[in-house]
């Protein structure tokens, strides 16, 4: 049976890392949501104003180019904080600042990876908010949970498709990536049956995600696992540039191992 403080702590650490790198990635984009930016506020806070006026006084302010660019920095100094020095009351306000990003951006700036992000500190928050003991646990279960869930619904989803069991998919969806797509992938890509094996080998990971459940009592077999796992999601950032998705689901790996404890499947 792992600590589940030091799984709380790992957890803490690794979402408030990769909201740090998002704010550091909002930052360095700046110049695109400022009002002269093809993002500017102006341009979509009309959508706000059937939530009613004072609802709309209040983002029309935190969101128009200056206040939202505080509240990134407190952000930014709030991961930092968190990162030094994981402490469970400092989800809650991350949590809030994170979901007035998602506000801003109408719903996610990058998918998934501000979803599990999301989801991962309102887990956390609802733990920091109702006190310690089993409601931290069963959130941190939780977030494991959401993790395996992740994984299988994604392979359900493709292997209903023609086009994914073919492994055409795979080939346009990395052949039109908006990265810098290495020369050797290419050359991989361009043979069919590297697609069609590749695309197989990433459904069947995700379709079986949930045998994890059972089989992590193996510190071996759970080790390989999230390795990859990770590997999976790295081999992701290089090629298509996704970076958010190696770090919201790390974050989400310690919630995991903490599930697999929770359901008295032996010591991982």
């Amino acid at each position: 049976m792992i600590s589940e403080t030091w799984a709380l702590q790992a957890t803490l650490r690794f979402v408030a890392f990769s909201v740090f790198i998002q704010s550091l990635e909002m930052i360095a984009i700046r110049s695109n949501w400022q009002e002269a930016g093809p993002w500017a506020w102006s341009r979509i806070r009309q959508e706000f104003r059937p939530f009613g006026a004072a609802f709309f006084w209040v983002l029309d302010r935190l969101l128009q180019y200056r206040g939202y660019f505080s509240l990134i920095v407190v952000q930014t100094t709030l991961c930092v904080s968190c990162m030094l020095f994981p402490d469970l009351r400092l989800a809650p306000p991350i949590f809030i600042l994170v979901f007035l990003g998602c506000l801003r951006w109408r719903g996610a700036f990058n998918g998934g990876s501000d979803y599990m992000t999301v989801l991962v500190l309102l887990a956390l928050s609802v733990a920091a908010c109702f006190g310690g003991g089993k409601i931290t646990s069963y959130a941190l279960g939780y977030i494991g949970m959401q993790v395996v869930a992740s994984y299988f619904v994604a392979g359900l989803v493709k292997i209903k498709q023609a086009e994914w069991r073919s492994g055409h998919a795979l080939r346009v969806f990395l052949g039109s990536s908006l990265g810098q797509t290495s020369p050797w992938v290419r050359i991989l890509l361009s043979r069919q049956s590297f697609s069609f094996y590749a695309a197989w080998a990433v459904m069947l990971f995700e379709l079986f995600s949930p045998a994890i459940l059972i089989l992590g009592r193996n510190f071996t077999f759970l080790f390989f696992w999230i390795s990859a796992a990770f590997l999976f999601h790295l081999a992701n950032a290089f090629t298509l540039g996704l970076n958010r998705f190696v770090w919201a689901w790390l974050a989400g790996y310690f919630g995991l191992i903490h599930l697999i404890s929770l359901l008295n499947l032996g010591p991982p």
